[in-house]
């Protein structure tokens, strides 16, 4: 009997006449955990949507311990073991947390859910998180929750699923460290158990000392990239290195504002310099989760006297978590939601600067008539990106810009935004759950404690402190 769970033999995945991913025979074994990494683009969720039937494979069969799936429909596959998370929880918001688990059982538990009553199914959820160490309001509305207790609770009900084969597409990038490691940590277990794992990610440092093989999608083909990553902070730290470029910070204030924070009698006085980049990161549970928030309410009141609330385009330029829906217009070209924030760029048909950004924010395809809807999410993000900077404004905030982004892109992002500083003199407002992003980039780091208190780092004594201790100076 063959020692492999999963078989993928000759599979290739296309859309239409375009070839995302070349014919490959990929075979895992029983306990394997599997990094997968990639460019933006590469083809990483489609051959994950393949193996868990959301898309049809191109050619090529689907194994799961010697039986074929290949053909079986998205809850044949649920039954037989094959759970797929998403970047993005897909949640019934308008629920409570312990109906949207009933829903989920329902689905997995045909059989057998005929007696189950909400007591046995709280329990059940109130046992499982439990074990996780994990919390999450059981009777509160799903829509009331934030993104990272949403996406708890998408892997708090895949784990009480029983399955066997558990595909992940960067659905730990909304959760702080803290969390993630919980969540790696019970993944880990999983596969000692004889479970497999395939895990996309752009965080690469999570799968220091957990992946037991990395495979990278460059090119359409399905490349070994190391099986041993022990090594992957020093390639953190030399990428990170690279924007370790001492711009000079003007005394001149260009923002500043004073917070409350929740249940807390100290206030948050906050400074941004003309020609900084100020990080700000914080544990999921604090108040950092609502900073931005608080910081654009505060815009608000003092713009209250200008008729207009918020003047986006003249002094200030804010990028919004939520990408897909707030900064592009998704029916659109790339050139038009490039463009469009640009009156002159736009009236003049003049594209060589729109030509231009693509190229430097690494969007793919490089096709300016492309419709934004068509992108991978994260040349979604990119392009987003790209049209909040041609605002040209002198202060820009940008809310968790680097999730979903792969590190060659978070690297062009960055030096795009250095130009912005050197250049236009610009002050950027960059709030990231993964700290990592910031060091040797942000100038200053205000990192937001699980206590309501706060304490703002230099970036340069960051970069002095060893990795495995950065955590514990930040939150500690």
């Amino acid at each position: 009997m063959s020692e492999h769970v999963l078989k993928l033999i000759d599979i290739s995945i296309a859309y239409g006449s375009s070839i995302v991913i070349e014919p490959l025979t990929l075979k895992i074994k029983k306990g394997e955990f599997i990094g997968l990494v990639g460019s933006n683009g590469s083809g990483k969720t489609s051959l994950l949507k393949s193996i868990a039937g959301e898309i049809n494979p191109h050619t090529g069969k689907i194994f799961l311990n010697n039986n074929e799936v290949t053909s079986l429909s998205i809850k044949e596959r649920i039954e037989n073991g094959i759970v797929y998370i998403h970047q993005f929880p897909i949640v019934f918001p308008e629920l409570f947390v312990w109906e949207n688990f009933f829903i989920w059982y329902s689905l997995i538990k045909t059989n057998n859910n005929s007696g189950l009553e909400r007591h046995e199914v709280i329990n059940q959820l109130q046992e499982k998180l439990l074990n996780l160490g994990l919390e999450i309001p059981l009777n509160k509305r799903v829509g009331e929750l934030s993104e990272s207790e949403q996406q708890i609770l998408e892997f708090t009900r895949v784990f009480l699923s029983e399955p066997k084969l558990i595909l992940i597409d960067e659905a730990t990038s909304v959760l702080d460290f803290n969390l993630s490691r919980k969540i790696l940590s019970f993944l880990k277990g999983f596969c000692l158990n004889g479970g497999v794992v395939i895990f996309v990610t752009h965080r690469t440092s999570e799968l220091i000392n957990i992946a037991d093989k990395v495979y990278e999608i460059k090119s359409g083909a399905l490349q070994p990239n190391y099986s041993n990553i022990d090594n992957q902070f020093d390639i953190i730290a030399c990428k990170t290195t690279r924007y370790n470029e001492k711009l000079t910070i003007s005394d001149n204030v260009v923002f500043e504002v004073i917070i409350d924070l929740d249940n807390k009698a100290e206030r948050l006085e906050l400074k941004l310099f003309e020609n900084e980049i100020l990080g700000i990161t914080g544990l999921d549970g604090s108040n950092y989760e609502h900073l931005s928030e608080k910081i654009l309410s505060s815009i608000n009141k003092k713009k209250a006297d200008n008729s207009k609330v918020f003047e986006i385009g003249k002094e200030y330029a804010y990028l919004g978590k939520n990408r897909e829906t707030d900064w592009v217009f998704p029916l659109q070209s790339i050139d038009f939601n490039l463009s469009i924030t640009d009156k002159r760029v736009l009236l003049l048909k003049n594209n060589n600067a729109v030509y231009k950004l693509i190229k430097e924010l690494g969007i793919s395809p490089e096709d300016p008539f492309k419709i934004v809807d068509e992108l991978s999410g994260g040349n979604k993000l990119k392009t987003a990106i790209g049209r909040t900077l041609s605002l040209k404004c002198p202060v820009n905030i940008f809310d968790e810009p680097f999730t979903g982004i792969d590190p060659n892109a978070k690297i062009m992002i960055k030096e795009i935004i250095k130009t912005n500083v050197r250049i236009r003199k610009s002050s950027f407002i960059i709030f990231s759950k993964d700290y990592f992003d910031m060091l040797g980039f942000c100038d200053r780091i205000l990192a937001i404690k699980n206590n309501g208190e706060y304490e703002i780092f230099e970036g340069s004594y960051l970069m002095s402190v060893q990795n495995l201790n950065i955590e514990e100076e930040l939150f500690g």
